[in-house]
This record gives structure tokens, C-alpha cells and sequence, in this order.
């Protein structure tokens, strides 16, 4: 979650591809199934902790959640990207 919508890739790094018509979906999915968690946890202090530290750093991420947006749980595909450029795709249920 901090990799998508904070941290910048580290040097050397493998990274993933979103095709342009997913990264909002995926993006939104992301910010939905965290929401989950907090309501689940409300007293985890991680969970809170992520939350705010995003919201911080992050003002996309900041606007999707003041949405509060819960989404149903779904399938994105991504590309994997290794440092040496070999591509390998996969569909993910989250």
C-alpha cells in the first residue's frame, strides 16, 4: 500500500504495470480494502498509523479516502516488470 501511493521504487527494483484503464480502478480497489480493514480493526494501532501516514504524504490517496468508498472485492492484472526488462503478467483476486 505505501509502495503505490508513497514510496518512490527502490534503485534496481522489480515494478509493477497497471494498464492505464485499471490504475484508478486499482487504486480505488487498494483504498477500499483498507477501509475494511480499519473497520475491522478499529484498534489496531498499524492500521491507523498507515492510514494517516498516507493521507499525510499522499493527496490522491487523501481524496480517495475521504470518498468513503467501499468497493466489492475484484480481479485486477498487472504486469511485473524485473530489473532486466522480462515481462510476466498475472490476474490477482484481492
Amino acid at each position: 500500500m505505501w509502495g503505490c501511493f508513497a514510496a518512490p521504487p527502490a534503485p534496481g527494483a522489480s515494478r509493477i504495470e497497471h494498464g492505464a484503464a485499471h490504475a484508478d480502478a486499482f487504486e480505488r480497489m487498494m483504498v477500499s480494502d483498507l477501509r475494511r480493514a480499519a473497520d475491522r480493526y478499529p484498534d489496531d494501532r498499524a492500521v491507523t498509523e498507515l492510514i494517516n501516514g498516507l493521507r499525510e504524504t499522499n493527496t490522491r490517496f487523501a481524496d480517495l479516502w475521504n470518498r468513503y468508498e467501499t468497493l466489492p472485492i475484484g480481479r485486477s492484472h498487472k504486469t511485473v516488470v524485473p530489473p532486466t526488462s522480462a515481462r510476466s503478467s498475472s490476474t490477482a483476486t484481492s
